[in-house]
């Protein structure tokens, strides 16, 4: 009987010194990475909260791409693992090849695997307090790190399922090395050197032969030239809302001052054209209301989005930071509860 599995290129797919001020743990953060290894380029984002995150993975080599989301519990294990895959990706043949759908317990995964015109249902046993992986995905990786220090530790075995596979497994053993802003990650014969920061995200790192870097969105999906791209017109609401408390935890950690907040610039499309371009690509919040919806600033050495009619009462603020690197969404104001 012929297993119906992953596809196998998709399985094959590969700050020094403490701050004075640390950094609030935000909402929702997006980043992304771009992974090269001799001729083949490996291109990632990541779109994490503290119960999930997203990772959209583009495999040119391939023509191919996969949209993961992990559903977290409060130990930071993936409980529920959603996987879609399109072939053709940059031709007019583009399909939705393949999906996959993973739901994890102390001691099994059970799944499904489908495929055009097919679909194979999938139970295997799995370690107690295993994190289910594939190796080669940055999403994954930052989350053995993140399951480390959830058990606040320096080192710790984690085993691992490995999705995609006949129920595969290992253990992985993870340093953080005190006083420093590396993480060790090792299984199998492979040995990942990576840098993170102090909320364990991902900055870059060496996988074998392969080295990670973190970039901006742009340089990895070009912006649609087709879309007009416009900075929008700054609110005075929106100037008001920089002064929120909630924002200024970060203003500290990055060495914002208040003579920056009260001198902060509003984007124009003049001169800013480009930073907008970067920033409105990176992370948008959807809502309601006009084009952009966005108050754009330059604040000191960040740029910032303030989104909502009356961002002190229900708004979000988007931190944008390192050169555009990392996005960061930050709630203002009180939000009325959902029922």
């Amino acid at each position: 009987m012929t297993r119906f599995g992953l596809l196998p290129w998709v399985l094959a797919i590969a700050y020094t010194g403490a701050a004075a001020q640390a950094l609030p743990p935000p909402e929702l953060i997006r980043t992304t990475y771009i992974s090269v290894n001799g001729p083949d380029t490996l291109w990632q984002n990541v779109i994490r909260t503290t119960r999930s995150f997203q990772s959209d993975v583009l495999i040119p080599a391939a023509g191919a791409s996969v949209k993961l989301t992990a559903l977290l519990d409060p130990r930071a294990l993936i409980r529920q693992l959603e996987l879609d895959v399109w072939r053709g990706i940059g031709t007019p043949n583009q399909i939705h090849s393949q999906s996959a759908s993973f739901a994890v317990t102390d001691d099994s995964v059970v799944g499904e695997v489908r495929g055009i015109d097919r679909r194979q249902p999938q139970r295997f046993p799995s370690p107690a307090g295993a994190l289910i992986i594939q190796g080669n995905y940055l999403g994954f990786l930052e989350q053995l790190v993140l399951r480390v220090r959830s058990l606040s530790k320096t080192e710790a075995s984690i085993p691992l399922f490995f999705f995609g596979t006949p129920g595969n497994t290992d253990l992985a053993t993870v340093r953080l090395p005190a006083g420093t802003d590396s993480a060790i990650v090792s299984f199998g014969n492979r040995s990942i050197e990576l840098r993170v920061d102090e909320l364990g995200r991902i900055i870059g790192g060496k996988s074998g032969t392969a080295i990670i870097s973190r970039v901006k969105f742009r340089e990895i999906f070009p912006f649609d030239s087709t879309q007009p791209t416009h900075c929008g017109n700054a609110t005075k609401a929106a100037r008001e809302a920089l002064s929120q408390p909630a924002l200024s935890g970060v203003f500290a950690y990055y060495k914002v001052t208040a003579a920056d907040v009260a001198s902060a610039r509003p984007l124009k499309d003049e001169t800013d054209l480009n930073a907008c371009g970067d920033m409105l690509a990176l992370f948008q919040v959807r809502s309601p209301g006009p084009e952009i919806g966005q108050s754009l600033f330059k604040v000191g050495n960040l740029y910032l989005a303030i989104s909502g009619t009356d961002p002190a009462q229900a708004g979000a603020a988007v931190v944008y930071a390192d050169n555009l690197e990392v996005a960061y969404m930050i709630s203002l104001g009180t939000r009325p509860k959902r029922r």
